[in-house]
């Protein structure tokens, strides 16, 4: 019996072959899609933990230290190590960093400042140091980049309890990060001044402590680790503050992304090869029919026939199973079904085949299709795709969280319109032939004609149309959707990182930071400074060059031109001579004047002893815009006129003793100073002391509008009223007065923040604290020699980022993944459809070449014979494609895709809806190419009788 089943496999070699690499193709993709799912699922948790922010990999706890009022050095660090001991972290880290902080309140020359004083291991190691690093109690280092006027040597005192004796404190030198975005400095921005740890502890004894630990990556493979420290922690009744919760739900979703998304496109697979195995074994049945009858008048058995004729299709179908699925050592359940489902349907069609009388099983042609099987598999799929188009209605264009009906919208519909058009349209067609035959002397119509009617008389279209439509819309629906999520991961990288390519820098302040981007850049067409900084609600607020915006991020020219209208211009004051006309009410009064130096961006402070004759400025022979005027000295009145440079009047009286050019501090910081104009001069009256947290003695030049214009997004702040007024800080700092301009998206900010410009925001507000973060945003024709420039310029390039590279991340999370592996069952799908197609060819080719022989022998010319063997054998496939592509189109417009382009819910932008045309018709010209291709390879029509 083998013997015989062989020798039936050998004699339709073609359709056997086809038979098994169908069932090799489906067995193989089948097998694979666990092992991609956990593949997948990992490197996507890995690079979300690579791709985390500080704050979630980073665990604080926090607690109080005490050192008993004992200001010796080692009592404070045995208290620190008493800390670090009681909380017993039992986490692995890759890093760990403890630290002490007190707030209070620093006295320095009248003023007082509101500032932490702070410890933090290896802190010097960690530094740039002008002067030297706090080595005993009292002495403390300042950040250069705070606009405190500090310098090397002064002295201050700082009280963290009221009515305490103030802390003696010595500012022993000024620090700039090594690495500002170094995981060290996370949580350290804000003002501050760093000593040693005993400093910290001195008066009270008493001071916050912190111990920060950066998490492994490897660590959040196992969350259950981290909760339980958690869980240790709280019952310890410390205080911890962690991101590592959020990231382990974003791990999760990502994870269930990609789960979802193999197994929809697994599901839809599977039905697929199911329909394609019920067609190939239809088609085979019919092709055994000759032999099915002689062995039937030969007496053979039922049940003997079913095993010969079966065992024919089994074998190579087992084969195929076996070849896709020998690398699997455990295959996944899909795999059994696909080969008991493969098995099954071809013992229902053989049977069928078998139990049809033998007279009917010898007339030429397919035997008579039933009725019956036929309404109940149209009835089946008419109601399935209806009730599926009902459930994505009814959800409203949102995704189904489930594997319901609903997702699969695309495979049923593309049955149903199929079915519904191929019982429809074929009647219709077949008279069109019919017509087109009887009366068309041209050849081509007439070979046409006659293809359309071969194709009406075969049972081919009913089943094979729907199998070729479902694989066409998988496939038309996958790139689709492919396209459109990549197209969303573009769209967010631009926005997440602002411009085609992003330099974090660290310039000191943003007056050098724009005087270093200008000089690189005149004419403004390729760079742009930005400032960066969380305002108290931690939405961003961006400080940037706004003439240069849109040249580099593509943001129009008169939006960009709203951030930046006329305002007073600035006080340039030119020369190295300079000369202020002061009076004083008391002696020892000295007037300090803030300059910036054009073209660097230094900042220079001229203090002028009243009644002195010059101070020589050398940083402004080219030019100095004046900033702030400052008492120092004794408490009384100052009176000034006019500010001269090298003999020449640069600031006269007029604009002294014009209160609209003149402002105290903004937000809450109290003027300790009281400014009035009399007789065109500015008249500054230094104030008591108060109970003011931070007070400012500056009086500062008015070259800005007020309020600041702002571009702002829907979600980030109301516009205010006169009695409310809507305010942003920009610098982390002072809150400024802005006029919100509402636009629905912006580069960085993406959909809760604010963007002003720059250089009316330094003016405004001040100088940006530590822990802001510096950039310079590049164009896409930026020359490659802008870094060398900047670095010249005196910026530390710190990191580079560009939308490429962001776009490459988002490509390697969860989503991503899924939506390639469903791109590829969209193919497997094509294939699996296009090999039933060659199998249904090759099985029918003996009864079309018949038919065509006969044509000829009836003197039917070459080329009409030709023409309507080519007609018949891919009409089916283009009308199979059009039917795929037209349910592809409104699937996607009755339901959203079933993975989401992003795990987190990101929605800044709206994902793209509609059809994408240009993928649709690329997948559409594909999908033709490959069936038409396996239709014209199976179609080949004979050549004999072409002599007659």
């Amino acid at each position: 019996m083998l013997e015989l089943i062989w020798d039936a496999v050998r004699a339709r070699r073609v359709s056997s072959l086809a038979l098994g690499l169908l069932a090799a193709l489906a067995v193989a993709a089948l097998a694979a899609a666990p092992a991609y799912s956990a593949a997948a699922a990992r490197d996507s948790a890995a690079a979300l933990v690579r791709d985390a922010t500080p704050a979630q990999r980073t665990l604080s706890v926090q607690g109080r230290v005490s050192s008993g009022g004992d200001d010796r050095p080692e009592v404070a660090a045995a208290a620190l190590r008493r800390f670090r001991d009681s909380v017993g972290l039992e986490l692995p880290a890759e890093r760990t960093a403890i630290g002490l902080r007190r707030a209070g309140t620093l006295y320095l020359g009248g003023r007082t400042i509101a500032a932490d004083l702070r410890y933090r291991d290896n802190f010097c190691e960690a530094v740039l140091v002008t002067g030297r690093c706090p080595a005993a109690r009292g002495e403390v280092v300042v950040s250069a980049q705070l606009p405190l006027g500090i310098t090397v040597g002064d002295r201050a005192g700082y009280t963290a309890e009221a009515g305490a004796k103030p802390l003696a404190l010595t500012v022993v030198g000024t620090y700039r990060a090594r690495d500002p975005a170094d995981w060290y400095w996370f949580g350290t921005g804000g003002t501050a001044f760093y000593g040693t740890a005993d400093t910290v502890l001195a008066g009270s004894g008493f001071a916050d402590a912190a111990l920060d630990a950066l998490l492994p990556a490897g660590l959040f493979a196992e969350p259950g680790r981290i909760d339980a420290a958690l869980n240790r922690l709280h019952g310890l009744q410390f205080a911890y503050s962690s991101g590592a919760a959020e990231l382990d739900a974003h791990l999760a979703d990502d994870g269930r992304a990609v789960r979802r998304g193999v197994q929809l496109a697994t599901a839809e697979l599977f039905v697929v090869a199911l329909l394609a195995f019920a067609v190939t074994a239809r088609y085979a049945a019919e092709a055994r029919r000759l032999d099915i009858a002689r062995m039937a008048l030969h007496g053979t058995a039922r049940s003997r026939i079913l095993v010969l004729v079966a065992g024919e299709g089994a074998l190579p179908l087992l084969a195929g199973i076996a070849l896709g699925g020998f690398a699997w050592r455990y295959p996944p359940p899909a795999v059994a079904a696909v080969a008991a489902g493969g098995l099954g349907a071809m013992i229902v069609a053989d049977w069928r085949t078998i139990s049809t009388p033998v007279q009917r099983l010898l007339q030429p042609g397919a035997p008579h299709v039933s009725r019956l099987g036929r309404a109940t598999f149209d009835v089946s799929a008419l109601a399935l795709a209806g009730a599926a188009v009902f459930q994505a209605v009814s959800r409203h264009g949102r995704p189904d969280p489930g594997l319901g009906l609903e997702a699969f919208v695309p495979l049923l519909l593309a049955l149903a319109a199929a079915v519904l058009l191929s019982r429809l349209l074929l009647p219709l067609a077949a008279r069109a032939g019919h017509a087109a035959a009887v009366a068309s002397d041209d050849h081509r119509r007439l070979g046409a004609g006659i293809g359309v009617l071969l194709l009406a008389r075969r049972g081919a279209v009913h089943r094979l149309v729907p199998l070729l439509a479902a694989g066409a819309c998988l496939f038309a629906v996958a790139v689709q959707d492919w396209v459109a999520a990549d197209e969303a991961r573009a769209d967010r990288a631009a926005i997440a990182v602002g411009a085609e390519r992003v330099l974090t820098v660290d310039a000191g302040d943003q007056e050098r930071l724009l005087a270093a981007v200008r000089g690189a850049d005149p004419a403004g067409t390729f760079a742009m400074a930005v400032v960066q900084s969380a305002g108290p609600d931690g939405r961003p607020v961006l400080a940037v060059d706004s003439s240069r915006l849109a040249a580099v991020t593509g943001i129009g020219a008169a939006v960009a031109a709203r951030l930046h209208p006329p305002a007073p211009g600035p006080l340039i004051v030119t020369g190295t001579a300079l000369r202020l006309d002061a009076t004083a009410d008391a002696p020892g009064v000295s007037v300090v004047v803030g300059l910036v130096a054009g073209g660097t961006g230094e900042k220079v402070s001229a203090v002028f002893p009243v009644g002195a004759s010059t101070v020589d400025v050398p940083q402004c022979r080219r030019g100095c815009r004046m900033t702030t005027v400052e008492l120092t000295g004794a408490r009384t009145t100052v009176t000034i006129r006019q500010l001269s440079a090298d003999g020449a009047v640069t600031v006269p009286a007029g604009v002294f003793g014009d209160p609209a050019r003149w402002r105290t501090a903004l937000g809450d910081t109290v003027p300790s100073v009281s400014p009035a104009h009399r007789d065109g001069a500015l008249v500054l009256t230094a104030l008591p002391p108060g109970n003011a947290g931070s007070t400012d003695p500056k009086v500062y030049a008015v070259d800005t509008p007020v309020p600041l214009p702002a571009l702002v997004t829907g979600h980030y702040v109301a516009v205010g009223d006169e009695h409310n007024p809507a305010t942003a800080s920009p610098f982390g700092g002072v809150a400024v007065p802005i006029a919100p301009d509402p636009s629905a998206v912006l580069p960085r900010a993406g959909a809760d923040g604010t963007i002003v410009d720059l250089e009316y925001a330094a003016r405004l507000a001040g100088t940006a604290i530590p822990g802001d973060l510096q950039q310079v945003w590049l164009a896409p024709h930026a020359p490659p020699s802008i870094v060398d420039d900047l670095r010249a310029a005196g910026l530390q390039i710190v990191a580079e980022d560009t939308t490429a590279a962001a776009h490459r991340r988002l490509d390697g999370y969860g989503p991503a993944a899924a939506l390639r592996f469903d791109l590829l069952a969209g193919v497997l799908a094509l294939l699996l459809v296009a090999g039933a197609f060659a199998v249904s060819g090759a099985t029918q080719r003996p009864d079309r070449d018949a038919q065509l022989l006969a044509l000829r022998v009836q003197g039917a010319p070459q080329r009409v014979v030709r023409a309507a063997g080519l007609v018949a054998a891919t009409v089916p496939a283009v009308a199979a494609v059009l039917i795929g592509l037209l349910t592809a189109v409104i699937a996607r417009l009755l339901a959203a895709p079933p993975v989401d382009p992003f795990a987190d819910g990101w929605s800044v932008l709206p994902p793209p809806t509609g059809p994408a045309l240009v993928p649709l018709a690329a997948a559409a010209a594909a999908a033709v190419l490959c069936l038409v291709a396996v239709a014209l390879l199976t179609a080949r029509a004979r050549r004999r009788g072409e002599a007659a």
